[in-house]
């Protein structure tokens, strides 16, 4: 979501290379001619005008989501509807209060991710992740989890026994984000920084690899997500705090 799609598609052509398809105020970004996400307008009627990316996480069935997401104290706040022919979205808001939506593509594995320039991660921000547990099981059917590296652990969530989504726990307000993956961090931040963005926290190492964030001219906040070289070792398992399985990312 944006106030301003020209600026904003200028911006992320620019870092990512994308081409465009569709309107000034509704239009779907492109990598090889495959659509990888899209760029909306926000003329203040649902984010107050503020630029912000929101996470998509696609379901087979939408409806039968919607019902279950009902049950263990979510909120559908919009939808369902259809998108342009594409997919069918609804979205939702989990008992922590992170929203989010839930998309049911009319092509399933039409939109294009982990490739240089498409999403490639997201995590879920909150301040009790075993809290909000039962809700993903029982909406999403997916199931904690937990990965190392060295002494580092990482929770996430997992779906048909392969990661989905990481879950970071945090004090600030509960949240989405999304990781998309570049060939070469430092050569991206580069070029955000002088394409008008700014780097909203430095390249570090993580168990999903080098990682980033900026932000866009208008300020919303995006991950960037270098692939790590080698794999970590996994341990034995353990709870860590109510994430039982243990993997190797």
């Amino acid at each position: 979501m944006t106030p301003d799609p020209t600026t904003s598609r200028a911006f992320y052509q620019a870092i990512f290379g994308w081409q465009f398809d569709g309107t000034d105020t509704d239009s779907i970004a492109l990598v090889n001619d495959r659509p990888v996400c899209g760029v909306w307008s926000d003329d203040a009627e649902l984010g107050q005008g503020l630029s912000y990316w929101h996470v998509y996480l696609e379901v087979s069935d939408l409806h039968s989501t919607l019902a279950r997401a009902r049950q263990p104290d979510g909120t559908v706040l919009w939808g369902p509807t259809d998108y342009r022919g594409v997919a069918a979205i609804a979205t939702l808001r989990d008992p922590a209060g992170a929203t989010f939506s839930v998309w049911q593509s009319a092509t399933p594995g039409e939109f294009l991710t982990d490739v240089a320039g498409a999403s490639s991660w997201t995590e879920l921000v909150t301040e009790d992740p075993v809290a909000i547990v039962d809700f993903y099981r029982q909406t999403l059917e997916l199931e904690p989890a937990s990965a190392h590296l060295g002494d580092r652990s990482y929770r996430l969530f997992i779906g048909d026994d392969r990661p989905i989504a990481g879950v970071v726990q945090s004090a600030t307000a509960a949240h989405w984000r999304t990781y998309f993956l570049v060939t070469d961090l430092a050569a991206t931040l580069d070029t955000a920084t002088a394409a008008g963005g700014t780097v909203a926290s430095s390249p570090c190492e993580t168990l999903i690899g080098t990682t980033a964030f900026i932000r866009d001219p208008h300020g919303a906040l995006l991950g960037l997500r270098e692939q790590r070289k080698t794999s970590g070792k996994s341990r034995a398992p353990d709870d860590n705090a109510g994430f039982p399985i243990t993997l190797d990312l």
